[in-house]
């Protein structure tokens, strides 16, 4: 309890009548318990003491970056967690040679893809390739099948569902030194390893060409190239080869602006059209547009261009998720490694994790069966001949495990000279029991306005200890003066199927006020010719500091009207203060100052 006491007597007889001891005692006074109401001036009161106030400032940290991240990233919904395990494994190729330019086809009767045909280069000569090759996804084993006599490159191959087969048209052959373009069309049949060879188109060989199959109507679907490998003479034209009665038929052509070369596609089984993205013209531009064809209305439409432009490129098409993939190609100068998922529903892209390796001319298949996205060797460097190429299968899975721990480091926070750090507390209240305890652990640092802050320190102030309570935990006396605050947050999970998460981050800092002002009630002392004799009370100034920055001051003064009008001059007094000059006065008021050093403002006195 704080008391000021103060004596008043009687002074204009010769003797004193009697003495008039009158006590003030501040604890009611501060506690509001009286009538008049204290002015404060940056001044708290708490259990009867003043001090100087403090001023919370609250850090709402709602917006996050995975580039300050390590195992962590930030969702399309802005929550941070636990990064998912790399999407991409790779497995070797089959024989010893790289390939590019080949075929890739998924097999639905015996979940497998086959590869057949492309070539490679070795010593400034390019061999083409005649194989066949089947490959398993789940074993990563390759088997080879019946060869054929038509060795080729830059063909297109189809997946006939209802037919059980294989269809390979177009490209080029070499016979000695001489190429030749091919209007063949080949059959595989995996059922007994054979070959046969189909109608060939009625209107000439093609390359740089797209083709997918069709499932609604049973046709080989044949789009753009050249009819002689100049990109000058790329066509919009659109073909149709139809195994069951092993004849191809015109369709109509996409307009002459935009026809294409090195262009990519796949049959939309959701929607039941053709989507076709990219490939290029004669002025070595590639292109970014989406252009659907549709069978049931015979007609071309344009959609929202592709975020990229590519050629060269492949793409693949997800039926249970209903989700189209473009990998990697050539952009105007460059390789690309990049993935892209396409919604035709939607219209949308997105982009999905890199590839170990940028390609082009490779094959991208979807395996089904398995939810796959696999990728079949593919050039590894551009400009003339000779080529080097990949020879290897890269595996892209959607579902994979999460990485088991991870950081985030937030950006600093200029908060203009603090003092000290409050509560730190986040969202969710709590985590996924399979993660295990402690999932999502945080440490604070601080620094001066002239650093980055980058001690991160727990409640121990060491960098050994984390804070673990989402409701909110004291930071400690661990950044007094800092004016620059950063968290970093760790999750960690014991079941690599489930990722902890954070939706906020509040973080309080503390400012104390470094002067402030307490200005008492009125109190009447009863009669006109009062006077004090005597002022007593106690206040404590931290121990080890400069006296002259950081103090209590005491004022009194007097007045014969209760709203204190020409009330006398302010007098400090000290305490236990026997010499007290203020006039005589029935009304008195009491004034509390506290000081406290602006480098040391948590060393704060008390009254």
């Amino acid at each position: 309890m704080i008391t000021s006491s103060m004596l008043g007597v009687v002074s204009w007889v010769p003797q004193p009548a009697s003495a008039l001891t009158f006590d003030v005692d501040t604890t009611e006074d501060l506690l509001g318990s009286g009538s008049n109401l204290a002015i404060l001036d940056k001044m708290v009161v708490s259990d009867g003491t003043i001090s100087l106030d403090t001023e919370v400032y609250e850090i709402d940290d709602t917006a996050w970056s995975d580039v300050n991240a390590d195992g962590i990233v930030v969702d399309g919904q802005n929550l941070p967690k636990l990064d998912l395990a790399s999407h991409w494994t790779t497995y070797p190729g089959y024989g010893n040679d790289g390939n590019f330019m080949h075929s890739a086809v998924w097999d639905r009767d015996n979940s497998q893809v086959l590869v057949y045909g492309g070539v490679h280069d070795t010593s400034g000569s390019r061999f083409v390739h005649n194989d066949i090759w089947a490959y398993n996804p789940i074993s990563q084993s390759w088997s080879q099948k019946q060869t054929v006599d038509r060795a080729k490159f830059l063909h297109s191959a189809v997946w006939a569902d209802n037919f059980h087969m294989m269809i390979v048209w177009g490209g080029i052959t070499v016979i000695g030194s001489d190429q030749y373009l091919l209007n063949e069309t080949l059959i595989y049949y995996p059922a007994n390893n054979s070959w046969t060879i189909a109608a060939p188109c009625p209107w000439g060989g093609k390359v740089l060409h797209t083709a997918s199959w069709d499932s609604a109507n049973n046709q080989m679907l044949v789009m753009g190239g050249t009819p002689d490998g100049t990109w000058e003479n790329v066509t919009g034209e659109l073909w149709a080869f139809r195994p069951g009665t092993n004849s191809w038929h015109r369709l109509p052509s996409l307009s002459s602006t935009h026809e294409r070369g090195g262009a990519a596609s796949f049959w939309d089984t959701q929607s039941e059209m053709l989507i076709v993205f990219g490939g290029r013209r004669g002025d070595n531009n590639p292109m970014s547009s989406v252009w659907s064809f549709k069978p049931s209305t015979n007609s071309w439409s344009q959609r929202g261009n592709a975020p990229v432009s590519r050629f060269f490129h492949s793409m693949g098409w997800d039926p249970i998720g209903n989700k189209g993939f473009s990998y990697g190609g050539l952009t105007a100068s460059a390789m690309t490694s990049r993935l892209y998922e396409y919604s035709p529903l939607a219209d949308t892209w997105r982009q999905m994790e890199n590839a170990p390796d940028a390609r082009y001319w490779s094959a991208f298949i979807w395996d089904s069966a398995h939810s796959l996205g696999l990728v079949f060797a593919g050039a590894a460097e551009t400009g003339n001949p000779p080529l080097t190429s990949y020879n290897d299968v890269m595996t892209y899975r959607k579902d994979v495990p999460f990485v088991t721990e991870g950081w985030l480091t937030s950006p600093y926070f200029d908060v203009s000279g603090i003092l000290s750090v409050g509560q730190l507390s986040w969202g969710p209240a709590s985590q996924p029991t399979s993660c295990g305890p402690d999932a999502v652990r945080f440490q604070v640092a601080s620094s001066s306005r002239q650093d980055v802050p980058s001690n991160f320190v727990g409640p121990d102030g060491t960098p050994s200890t984390y804070f673990t309570d989402p409701s909110g935990t004291d930071v400690g006396d661990h950044h007094f003066g800092a004016g620059r605050i950063a968290y970093r947050m760790y999750f960690q999970t014991d079941d690599d199927t489930i990722t902890p998460s954070i939706d906020e981050v509040s973080l309080g800092v503390i400012r104390y006020s470094t002067k402030g002002t307490y200005t008492s009630p009125v109190y009447d002392l009863g009669q006109v010719t009062s006077t004090m004799d005597r002022i007593t009370y106690r206040s404590q100034i931290p121990p080890d500091v400069n006296t002259n920055l950081v103090k209590v001051t005491v004022r009194i003064r007097t007045s014969h009207s209760s709203d204190m009008s020409g009330a006398s001059s302010w007098e400090t007094v000290d305490k236990d203060d026997g010499s007290i000059n203020t006039p005589y006065g029935q009304f008195f008021q009491f004034e509390v100052i506290i000081n406290t050093d602006s480098q040391g403002r948590h060393l704060t006195p008390t009254f």
